[in-house]
């Protein structure tokens, strides 16, 4: 909804801004506003670093399996065998794709200590 003009501040000072303020406080339209603690921020800056991590890591993990499959090679869930360890597995047969998977595989392993 567009504020009339007979209700617009004409020239913007400091002045004016500060009577503009008062005046809101004045009428009630000001609400006070919860701060968050600077715990709530660090804790709130490790989840959001965490969940950063995870996605990359998964990101990662699924590019892996691109590549593979696209050369033919499904590295699977085998029970108890860890995801690197089975692609590790994977490579001893097409020795060509060791140097296209290897350091992507070496980042996501840093990635998940």
């Amino acid at each position: 909804m567009p504020v009339p003009r007979s209700k617009m501040q004409i020239n913007k000072t400091d002045q004016n801004d500060a009577e503009g303020l008062a005046h809101i406080v004045r009428t009630g339209w000001y609400r006070a506003v919860h701060v968050k603690s600077l715990d709530a921020h660090r804790a709130r800056a490790l989840l959001g670093a965490r969940a950063q991590l995870v996605g990359m890591a998964t990101r990662l993990s699924n590019h892996i399996r691109g590549i593979l499959k696209t050369f033919g090679v499904l590295p699977g869930g085998v029970r108890g065998m860890r995801f690197d360890r089975r692609v590790e597995a994977q490579l001893i047969d097409p020795p060509d794709l060791q140097p296209i998977v290897a350091p992507v595989l070496t980042t996501w392993r840093q990635l998940r200590e």
